[in-house]
């Protein structure tokens, strides 16, 4: 409904979203839910957001496989570096390797779409996690309750 919140924000965020996406160019992005907003416009595949499981309308398969394909891909060419480059990490590389993290970024905010979660709410709460371990000193080690 025109007016009410949206999931992710206000109206008038979710209309600047809607207008970066038709001229291609979303200006400055101010943080990690704001490019949530305007990659969700790109957003285009199978079921989006109307997978009845579990009654939640979610369908976050896709783009978890693609999150999944495009890690490979990054994996690929970064083990390609080492076979042909002798570990050598070139600007071509960088390069490459700022696309592929674009992409996988794409995917992992089409993931958290699905289920609902903010990227910045994650991003925060692992910081969050990450910070109390090393007051702790359990930085290394394995286990989720550190």
């Amino acid at each position: 409904m025109e007016g009410e919140p949206l999931e992710f924000g206000f109206m008038e965020e979710e209309h600047k979203a809607q207008e970066a996406s038709k001229s291609n160019n979303p200006g400055k992005l101010e943080n990690l839910n704001t490019y949530q907003r305007y990659a969700s416009t790109t957003a285009i595949y199978p079921s989006i957001g109307q997978l009845n499981v579990c009654e939640s309308n979610r369908n976050p398969y896709y783009p978890a496989l693609g999150l999944a394909g495009e890690v490979g891909e990054f994996c690929n060419k970064l083990k390609k570096v080492m076979r042909d480059n002798k570990g050598v990490i070139t600007p071509e590389f960088i390069k490459d390797a700022e696309s592929e993290l674009g992409d996988i970024l794409w995917y992992l905010a089409a993931c958290a779409t699905e289920l609902g979660l903010e990227l910045g709410t994650i991003a925060e709460a692992n910081l969050g996690k990450l910070f109390k371990r090393k007051e702790k000193g359990t930085l290394k080690g394995s286990g989720d309750e550190r």
